[in-house]
């Protein structure tokens, strides 16, 4: 007896294979108008993706930036003045803020990061961490894959506590004047109500105060391509032949859309040579 439906899957697959649901990689529903959430787990995306593909970025962190690093420590503490080698790191958002006594240091990391595609200046800030966290006594660290990661949101929280809490009462069942499915069925049915209210009611706030419903994404291999492209240097069109032999066939474009986009929320520029790629 032939079986249909297995050869019905192996002649049609894109036919039957479900599609995939989109991914708010924030995490949440809603975040702020410039998506800093979805930015802020994106980063951290992508330096787990760095590790993956390319584990020889950070062996290169930790050979001349490293070393120089320790070198600056030295000195800086002499003077006094080796708290800039600390935390918080926000303060050097701008390249500029990094002063006199750090440029050294400034340049090292931006020739390093140059070398992979990750010379933006968060992407600095994250290497300059991960020095500092790498200077530390070892029972002191508290990442144990290598970068250094702490980001922070910057947003205020409309809800007060007594706005999430959820409460639902029912008067009750007496199983001498209802049978206990179609009693059921009432309280599920009267809960759902109750709880599409309280969502809405959420939603609706959150979108007073300024909100918007968190970036979405088709698949999160696409930052697989982005480190592919950026920090390993293949070409849009390499990346798009090896993507295709295990999925449906993926166009160059479409891979360099969504490169694209994945850069932009990162505040990544992308490499010079990527429009010949």
């Amino acid at each position: 007896m032939k079986n249909v439906a297995h050869q019905d899957w192996l002649r049609k697959p894109q036919q039957v294979r479900p599609r995939r649901r989109p991914v708010k990689i924030s995490g949440a529903e809603y975040e702020s108008p410039d998506n800093g959430s979805s930015r802020v787990m994106e980063r951290f995306y992508f330096f787990t993706k760095v590790n993956e593909y390319a584990p020889e970025v950070l062996e290169t962190l930790f050979e001349e930036p490293l070393a120089l690093y320790k070198q600056l420590a030295q000195q800086l503490a002499a003077t006094g003045s080796d708290d800039a080698l600390c935390p918080p790191f926000d303060r050097y958002e701008d390249r500029d803020d990094w002063g006199p006594e750090l440029a050294p240091l400034r340049d090292c990391l931006l020739r390093w990061g140059r070398r992979w595609g990750m010379d933006a200046n968060w992407c600095l800030v994250i290497a300059f961490m991960t020095l500092w966290e790498q200077n530390l006594p070892p029972d002191e660290r508290s990442s144990s894959w290598g970068w250094c990661l702490a980001f922070g949101l910057d947003y205020v929280d409309p809800f007060a506590d007594q706005d999430l809490r959820l409460t639902f009462e029912y008067a009750g069942w007496n199983p001498l004047e209802d049978t206990r499915d179609d009693t059921r069925k009432t309280i599920l049915d009267t809960f759902t109500c109750h709880l599409d209210a309280y969502l809405d009611g959420l939603e609706r706030q959150a979108q007073e105060a300024g909100f918007v419903p968190a970036r979405e994404f088709r698949a999160l291999e696409h930052l697989d391509w982005l480190v592919l492209h950026q920090v390993k240097g293949m070409p849009f069109s390499a990346i798009a032949r090896h993507a295709s032999q295990s999925s449906k066939p993926i166009s160059r474009q479409g891979v360099t859309t969504a490169v694209k986009s994945h850069a932009a929320l990162l505040g990544l520029p992308l490499r010079a040579d990527s429009s010949a790629s």
